[in-house]
């Protein structure tokens, strides 16, 4: 269990409100994020732990670190040098769990560092299910590894060998603020909505839309692949048992893993809106659509 208390870096790094709001703008950009809103409190946490670990200073330092130079609350020795461990060895991971230890440790695979830790956390390790992946800082403390942040929710999801092997050799290198979508509003009632009621010139709309935000994206981020590219490769698809492998599979036409991280709800309502040859020409949202009205009328 960590001694120093980070929330004493958190104020800190919150004392000057034009980094701050500097900080905040940079870490949420174009989202619409509000007190109040579904899981502020989450974002707002997961902001801190960004602000303190990832985000920049004119000297390019964090601010965890500008915190240990200074000292501004003068702690203790032991406090310092538990700091600088953390510091020194400090890593923000997408973890898949891999074995428990009730009330001792979880052992977790970093899926983009392929590195094994050994975590010890008590209440972690008596929280966590049996099998999932979540996002966490770890640092190696007097040699042991610890949570100094974690998110408390898993995402079921596990990862297949292949989809494993991409995210290692992909070189990206995950911050706090790549966690953020997770915390948004999915408007999964409303993309429901709007699937239950769709018409063929929604979709023709919804479809045109999708093309547009692309092109945005290509802009963004100086991609060399064009929309169509994409279309045939949902089309073409053949995935027998786990989709998730064609966000694995878009860097074979050009779109880098890290980007597809950052706007994966977008590829998926790709995958939701545009044809498939296995279905025949339909998308997803077309055939759910029809499977519904079929079971529960119109």
């Amino acid at each position: 269990m960590l001694k120093i208390k980070l929330s004493k870096v958190i104020s800190y790094a919150k004392s000057d409100p034009e980094i701050f709001h500097r900080a905040w703008k940079e870490f949420v950009g174009e989202e619409e994020v509000y007190e109040g809103m579904e899981n502020f409190d989450k974002i707002t946490a997961l902001f801190n732990e960004w602000y303190i670990f990832d985000f920049r200073l004119k000297s390019e330092m964090n601010f965890i670190t500008e915190y240990y130079l200074k000292n501004p609350d003068n702690i203790s020795q032991e406090l310092l040098g538990e700091l600088k461990q953390i510091i020194e060895t400090q890593r923000f991971e997408a973890l898949e769990l891999v074995e428990l230890r009730r009330g001792e440790w979880l052992k977790a695979y970093g899926l983009y560092s392929g590195q094994v830790y050994q975590v010890y956390d008590h209440l972690g390790s008596l929280s966590a299910p049996d099998q999932g992946t979540f996002f966490g800082r770890v640092a190696k403390i007097d040699d042991h590894w610890q949570l100094v942040w974690s998110d408390s929710v898993f995402l079921s999801w596990t990862n297949t060998p292949r989809a494993k092997k991409a995210c290692l050799k992909s070189g990206v290198k995950l911050t706090a603020k790549d966690a953020l979508v997770f915390w948004l509003p999915q408007k999964k009632s409303e993309d429901l909505e709007f699937t239950m009621r769709m018409t063929p010139k929604d979709l023709l709309g919804k479809r045109k839309e999708l093309e547009k935000r692309f092109n945005e994206l290509v802009g963004k981020n100086k991609l060399k692949v064009v929309f169509k590219d994409v279309l045939d490769f949902i089309y073409k698809e053949n995935y027998q048992t786990n989709f998730c492998d064609f966000f694995v599979d878009l860097e074979k036409i050009g779109i880098p893993h890290q980007t597809v991280i950052e706007e994966m709800p977008f590829f998926d309502d790709l995958w939701n809106f545009f044809p498939h040859k296995l279905l025949k020409g339909k998308c997803p949202a077309e055939v759910y659509q029809r499977a519904y009205k079929e079971k529960y009328g119109n």
